[in-house]
């Protein structure tokens, strides 16, 4: 019997546009304050949270791929961590599987309202010290590895 948790979701490098460059990165509870002024450090920690958030969402989906013998799917969400510091507006941009995609924006629907319900925010980007709304790209990734 495999295991499924040989399979796995990743949340590969996403945080790729955002609609006004922040000049301070927004920062995801778990993360430390010195990521806010670098990007990329950022970037990481968001997908490295939302990864491990998103993964545990999608157990029965995993097995539901291993047995119909999908080694490999993949969709794309867009998301908005708005100026008050939660998830909105999660949309999905493109899905190899049509299930994936459904899937992975409920996950993260479910994490957003979570979060908001035990009172946990995003510090939001900021520019020029005001915060703003930043556009992000999440690709989620199913592969058994």
């Amino acid at each position: 019997m495999k295991k499924i948790f040989i399979c796995s979701f990743l949340l590969l490098a996403g945080m790729a546009f955002a609609q006004n460059e922040a000049r301070i990165s927004p920062v995801f509870p778990g993360c430390s304050d010195d990521v806010r002024i670098d990007f990329e450090k950022s970037e990481n920690c968001i997908n490295n949270q939302l990864s491990s958030q998103i993964a545990d969402y999608l157990t029965d989906f995993a097995e539901k791929l291993t047995e119909e013998g999908i080694a490999e799917a993949e969709a794309v969400l867009k998301y908005t961590i708005d100026k008050n510091g939660k998830i909105t507006d999660i949309q999905i941009s493109k899905g190899s599987h049509p299930e994936l995609g459904k899937r992975a924006k409920s996950a993260l629907q479910e994490i957003s309202d979570q979060m908001q319900k035990n009172g946990k925010i995003i510090q939001p980007a900021e520019l020029h010290g005001t915060p703003i709304d930043l556009k992000m790209k999440l690709p989620v990734k199913f592969q058994i590895q």
